[in-house]
């Protein structure tokens, strides 16, 4: 196979890999919409929430919406390391293999060397969708601060793993929601069912909970404290 052929090759499966992961972040996010909308063990017809002036600003919402997300991700990320010890292990092997040939420069787009990166990145993003590497195709790398902590806490404090990454979307979310109305629509204007700020961080609230107690109180205390 040609370097060229194999790069389109390695961007198609890698691509495939990170889409795989954000439709499952954006699907469970899409419920939660859905689910906070009607209310829990409310009616489906209740009507859809007042929502009070035109919404957050794009660069706002653009980092709010990143952040729910990093929240979903995490979560799952952390009960993936919680109910598969043994896929833990692999991706541990794996990991210490793509150490070796990111220090010998070897990229999953290179003639020699590059099949065997693309294939340990494939069964690495098969067990861990994106959580452990950064970037797509050639482009492919480990995502460094993450791997470091899921080679030191995933076999003994799996908690540890992804919460550097639930401290900062939290904070991501203090400072854009804090003081504003409990009832300003944080989605898109026409996007249905419309969600508030308060809704917002109640669903956050319930995604971090089983992981980072702490940080979910936070998210609790922060809807309280909205107008």
């Amino acid at each position: 196979m040609t370097s060229g052929a194999h790069a389109g090759t390695s961007d198609a499966r890698d691509g495939a890999a990170v889409a795989l992961r954000w439709r499952w972040c954006l699907s469970a996010l899409t419920l939660g919409c859905a689910l906070v909308a009607v209310g829990c063990g409310g009616s489906s017809h209740k009507a859809a929430p007042s929502t009070g002036g035109p919404g957050l600003s794009d660069p706002d919402n653009q980092t709010l919406v990143k952040a729910d997300l990093d929240l979903l991700g995490a979560a799952r990320t952390t009960s993936r390391i919680l109910s598969d010890p043994q896929g833990v292990r692999k991706a541990l092997q794996l990991l210490r293999a793509l150490t070796v040939t990111q220090t010998l420069g070897v990229a999953p787009d290179q003639t020699v060397g590059g099949q065997l990166a693309s294939n340990l990145f494939d069964q690495l993003d098969g067990i861990l969708p994106g959580a452990l590497t950064t970037g797509t195709g050639s482009a492919e790398r480990l995502n460094a601060p993450v791997v470091r902590r899921f080679q030191r806490y995933a076999r003994t404090k799996p908690i540890l793993v992804e919460e550097p990454t639930v401290k900062q979307a939290v904070g991501q979310l203090t400072r854009i929601l804090s003081g504003r109305p409990a009832n300003l629509r944080v989605t898109l204007a026409g996007q249905q069912p419309a969600v508030t700020a308060r809704q917002d961080l109640a669903r956050d609230a319930q995604t971090t909970r089983p992981y980072w107690p702490q940080l979910s109180a936070q998210l609790s205390q922060l809807a309280t404290r909205l107008r």
